[in-house]
């Protein structure tokens, strides 16, 4: 699944308004996305995620 996620993220094409993502597994993959600056994150959808997320703005989870 990490190499499946690694590939999508190579893929996908970024959008003028610049987001963040992140991957975090709390029994099953949930997926997040917020614009550049904003604290708050946004659940999305594994589609929208493999379709917008490029790798170099997937931002690492750390539980505090």
């Amino acid at each position: 699944m990490k190499h499946l996620i690694k590939k999508l993220l190579k893929e996908a094409v970024s959008k003028n308004e610049k987001h963040e993502y992140q991957v975090r597994y709390i029994d099953g993959l949930i997926f997040y996305k917020r614009k550049v600056g904003e604290e708050i994150w946004s659940f999305i959808s594994d589609e929208e995620f493999s379709k917008e997320a490029p790798g170099n703005e997937l931002i690492k989870f750390d539980d505090k």
